[in-house]
């Protein structure tokens, strides 16, 4: 439970924290289990992460889907590793509190970077998590003036 010496990421620090101000489960753990069988290796980090993005990405779903209507903003961009792609985020209205909302929703990978298999990957992602094409009443872009094409493309399907 003392410091290290280097820097061993975040992941461990919280769970250092987490155990050095009364978490006593937590604590009991880390002291006594073997190594194999702690759960803090970068693998179980990555698949924590994973869960956790996908349940978040879940209720953002399904806060979405109350509402009547919703706006799709996306953004074409490279990443640090030259995989180009998509993010994503919708703007929707919370009618239970009437608030006006924003939200991540994904990273899509992009394989066809021309207007229309954008806008068919885009579609199909939002198809795929569950949202109601329907209720989508806009879209916003920047700097891809090619994925105009998107509204074009839903209503040929």
């Amino acid at each position: 439970m003392n410091e290290p010496t280097e820097n061993d990421g975040n992941f461990r620090c919280l769970l250092r924290f987490r155990a050095n101000n009364g978490d006593i489960v937590l604590k009991e753990h880390l002291e006594i289990s073997d190594l194999n069988a702690m759960y803090t290796s970068p693998q179980i980090q990555n698949e924590l992460i994973t869960i956790f993005g996908e349940i978040i990405q879940s209720e953002i779903v399904k806060q979405i889907s109350k509402s009547s209507f919703f706006s799709v903003l996306a953004d074409e961009t490279t990443d640090i590793s030259q995989i180009e792609q998509f993010s994503v985020c919708i703007r929707y209205l919370d009618e239970e509190s009437m608030i006006v909302r924003e939200n991540f929703l994904a990273f899509i990978p992009v394989q066809d970077v021309t207007g229309e298999g954008l806008a068919n990957t885009l579609l199909e992602t939002l198809k795929n998590l569950g949202l109601n094409l329907e209720k989508m009443c806009g879209q916003g872009y920047d700097g891809a003036a090619t994925m105009r094409v998107l509204l074009m493309v839903y209503r040929q399907l």
